[in-house]
């Protein structure tokens, strides 16, 4: 594991333990968030495209992509709050035995601020995260996966919260706008989600 992988991982760590640690002083201090909405990918390598052309050349293929993420957060104040978790996008294309499908996944830390226009929300992650491939392609003898090094990226965010911080107890629906770019060893992919968040 090389050493910003380490780095990464000790803040995850950190920031998963540090609520714990004030629960009992004050337990609005600890909230989780959890998203889910679709997404749309730009692929940086030329092969993942051209892989993607041949399942298009034997019809219209069926494309499934979907966008998840799931966080804890620590409220350092009302209007800066710090967040780590998980986040997860699949990109399905196939077309009757033929397919290429992705997920990308990785780990993130990150802080949200509260601007004070309204709901409206600004964050930026640091991402730790690869894609997996599983393709069956015309003219390949059988399937294959392919896995992408782990690269560090990052991810810009503005989002709309409903409840303008308030609803850090029971739902409180929140709309999410991002654009993550991640490093795949040579090229980047860039994915820009929608997502539908609630508060918990």
């Amino acid at each position: 594991m090389n050493n910003s992988l380490k780095i990464f991982f000790a803040l995850c760590v950190f920031f998963i333990i540090s609520p714990f640690t004030l629960v009992a002083a004050d337990t609005k201090l600890c909230f989780t968030q959890f998203s889910i909405g679709t997404s749309a990918v730009v692929y940086g390598d030329e092969i993942v495209k051209a892989q993607n052309e041949l399942i298009k050349q034997k019809g219209n293929p069926f494309r499934f992509v979907f966008s998840t993420d799931v966080s804890l957060g620590l409220m350092l104040d009302p209007q800066v709050r710090i967040l780590t978790g998980g986040t997860l996008a699949t990109d399905f294309c196939f077309h009757g035995d033929y397919y290429a499908n992705r997920l990308d996944y990785g780990f993130f830390t990150g802080v949200r601020i509260y601007t004070g226009l309204a709901g409206l929300v600004a964050g930026v992650d640091y991402v730790c995260g690869r894609r997996s491939d599983y393709l069956m392609l015309p003219d390949d003898s059988g399937a294959k996966t392919f896995r992408t090094s782990w690269g560090n990226g990052f991810r810009f965010i503005a989002e709309y919260d409903f409840s303008n911080g308030q609803a850090d107890y029971g739902l409180a629906p929140i709309v999410t706008m991002s654009w993550r770019r991640m490093p795949r060893g040579g090229y980047y992919d860039h994915n820009y989600s929608v997502c539908f968040k609630i508060g918990l």
